[in-house]
């Protein structure tokens, strides 16, 4: 009898180590998870061909890489703009879905959303975004260029607003400081013409957008310096 009693307690003790390490299994795989909106410029000035093939291009590419080789519990939106914006994916971890809505994003992007390049908007639909979450940041891709339509009050960057809500902010803006080549026209066959333009400067707001929500600022000049660049480690380091 006493012997029976020891192999059930023996059995009993077993089954619990084993639920508590199946427990600890499970806390150790559940890891808090990051929500990042990634806000990507295609306006006009982002056909740019100074950046081969332009700059809209690199910054896909840029994204892409980031999204195939993201964590599992990486949670990405994707949110393009020029006058108008769109999300072209909510809040997701599924990398097939990131990339194929990466892949709708091209030249012809300004022309069904206007042109022009309205910041405020993208942003107003990012905070909208990450609103129920935690965890939150989001990632600019631009070309900085901050045209005069965006004097406007309704057209700023809401740095207050995402300062308030901890939305860590992450600029990262493809632009060199000599001349660039924006599309001025199409031939007859719709191709864009371009032309060689004096850079404008790029507005000092990104900077300060950057520094007011704890995030991070990196400026690329040139086809060397993009080459060289860690897109991987820049996200990763400044995800929230």
């Amino acid at each position: 009898m006493s012997r029976f009693i020891i192999l059930i307690l023996l059995i009993l003790t077993l089954g619990c180590k084993e639920k508590v390490n199946l427990t600890k299994e499970k806390e150790q795989k559940i890891e808090p998870t990051s929500n990042s909106v990634f806000i990507i410029d295609a306006s006009a000035s982002m056909l740019s061909i100074e950046f081969k093939p332009n700059r809209l291009e690199n910054i896909k590419k840029m994204a892409d890489t980031i999204i195939t080789t993201k964590k599992e519990n990486d949670s990405i939106s994707l949110i393009v703009f020029s006058e108008n914006s769109m999300v072209i994916s909510p809040l997701t971890d599924d990398k097939n879905k990131l990339l194929a809505g990466l892949k709708s994003i091209n030249e012809k992007t300004y022309e069904k959303l206007g042109e022009g390049t309205n910041f405020n908007g993208a942003f107003q639909k990012a905070i909208q975004v990450l609103e129920k979450v935690k965890s939150k940041s989001v990632f600019l891709f631009t070309d900085g260029v901050y045209a005069n339509i965006d004097s406007k009050k309704e057209n700023q960057i809401p740095v207050e607003i995402l300062q308030n809500k901890r939305i860590k902010t992450n600029v990262l803006i493809l632009a060199n400081d000599d001349v660039f080549f924006p599309p001025v026209n199409k031939d007859k066959n719709g191709n864009l013409l371009f032309v060689e333009m004096k850079s404008p400067k790029v507005d000092p707001i990104f900077t300060h957008l950057a520094q007011k929500t704890n995030g991070s600022f990196k400026r690329i000049y040139n086809n060397n310096e993009l080459n060289e660049f860690d897109i991987v480690s820049f996200f990763q380091n400044n995800k929230f």
